[in-house]
């Protein structure tokens, strides 16, 4: 089965490697992520896409390292229709 895990800020991305280990190991088949905050501090996010664990991460635009990043395996979804639609 997919696991997909939801973890509201990732920075260097240890814990949710942890996290996904424990999941692989009690059977999973595949891991996602969803996160809010991508800060993906000190190479964090190459060091989650090495690893080999997770498959797909998805995560908004909050934070600046978040947008830097070109690579197939991250989407970068837009929080500004949230925000606009909220003030509206």
């Amino acid at each position: 089965m997919r696991v997909i895990i939801y973890d509201d800020m990732i920075r260097t991305g240890g814990s949710l490697l942890h996290a996904a280990e424990a999941y692989l190991e009690a059977g999973a088949k595949d891991i996602a992520v969803i996160t809010t905050h991508g800060i993906f501090a000190g190479r964090g996010f190459d060091k989650i896409k090495q690893s080999g664990v997770i498959s797909r991460l998805v995560c908004t635009d909050t934070h600046p390292n978040a947008r830097q990043i070109n690579d197939p395996m991250l989407t970068v979804r837009s929080v500004n229709k949230l925000i606009v639609d909220y003030f509206e």
